[in-house]
């Protein structure tokens, strides 16, 4: 009895402006664009990941970057507290899950609770709470 595996797929490489190279360049795709319409790439020049909005067409939009992490973090990358409060298109990290996301929506909750629909790299789309005071005891 014979087992066949599949070779996870290659996807082809995209040429987008790069921030920090100032240059249309070669990207590598780590995470296809979803119904978060955020692409997560890297450049293969400077080893920067990029977050670009891809529009319905899956193609980049202008191409308009959102987000840069190559090298040290960028200032306005916050760590992600329960009790803080977030605004739409912020970028956030996640201890727990050692990932970086975008603040794609905000929702209000029953009981005066707010959460945040997050476009992680890794982790995909999470819904997480915001706003909460300190836990219980």
């Amino acid at each position: 009895m014979s087992t066949t595996t599949t070779a996870p797929v290659e996807r082809p490489p995209r040429f987008l402006a790069c921030p920090k190279c100032e240059k249309r360049r070669k990207m590598k795709i780590l995470r296809p664009a979803d119904d978060t319409g955020l692409e997560w790439t890297n450049c293969l020049t400077c080893n920067s990941i990029l977050c670009f909005e891809i529009d319905a067409e899956e193609t980049p939009i202008d191409p308009r970057v959102v987000g840069d992490f190559g090298g040290p973090a960028p200032e306005e990358v916050r760590t992600y507290a329960p009790e803080e409060k977030y605004e739409v298109g912020e970028f956030i990290y996640h201890q727990t899950w050692r990932d970086v996301g975008r603040v794609i929506r905000r929702k209000d909750l029953a009981g005066g609770r707010t959460a945040i629909d997050v476009a992680f790299l890794n982790c995909g789309l999470k819904i997480l709470i915001v706003e909460a005071g300190p836990p219980a005891r």
